[in-house]
């Protein structure tokens, strides 16, 4: 198998001992890539020249996993990169990466657009993991906008609690709900949160209730 991850693409570090931590892949060759040393690594959780560890990236089609190690850190301007070698073959995880559930709730996306124009549109949730969410939009700026590597401020609002999530665009498209989708949408769009570390915890909670009242039927 040979998937990579793209230049941009956000990723997790994964510890040897499960300890995840957020990054981006900022440039790559056939066997080794670039990435952003984490923002959210603590101090006392130290990666040295030779550290092994995982790359794990969510796709289409699924999670990959990718072993790798770090062979040098440097500074770019004002952020330390790493320098990693990929030491053995990419697998696709059987497991999905997190638990994702029908949920309830109203989701607005804004973003700059290259040309510096501001777009905001707002849709309906369509279902929810602790690190991502798929909503329904009827905006046609969705489909006509260039979301590679740009940041979306993501206003989630559930029955339980608003979330303002930083999220980039893993893809749009027609949406499943309307069986005759038309030019005018409607469309989902799926997003992935690039900071969800802090409200994890609230909407892994929410992920469970919403499993609960789906497998209660109500």
């Amino acid at each position: 198998m040979d998937a990579r991850p793209v230049i941009n693409q956000p990723i997790i570090i994964r510890a040897d001992l499960g300890d995840e931590f957020s990054s981006r892949v900022e440039d790559m060759g056939d066997d080794w890539l670039t990435v952003a040393q984490p923002l959210d690594l603590p101090a006392e959780h130290a990666f040295v020249e030779g550290t092994e560890f995982m790359t794990t990236w969510q796709a289409d089609n699924g999670l990959y996993v990718l072993p790798c190690e770090l062979v040098t850190i440097h500074r770019d301007g004002a952020m330390h990169m790493w320098d990693v070698g990929i030491t053995g073959e990419v697998r696709r995880e059987q497991r999905r990466a997190y638990v994702r559930a029908r949920a309830r709730g109203t989701v607005t996306m804004s973003w700059r657009s290259r040309d510096k124009v501001s777009h905001e549109v707002t849709g309906a949730l369509e279902d929810l993991s602790e690190a991502s969410l798929r909503f329904m939009c009827r905006d046609r700026s969705v489909v006509d906008a260039d979301f590679h590597g740009l940041k979306v401020k993501t206003l989630l609002e559930t029955a339980e609690k608003e979330f303002n999530l930083s999220s980039e665009v893993l893809r749009v498209e027609r949406s499943e709900v309307v069986e005759h989708s038309s030019e005018t949408g409607p469309w989902s769009v799926y997003l992935i949160f690039s900071d969800h570390g802090k409200a994890a915890d609230d909407i892994r909670q929410i992920v469970f209730r919403e499993q609960l009242r789906e497998r209660n039927g109500r």
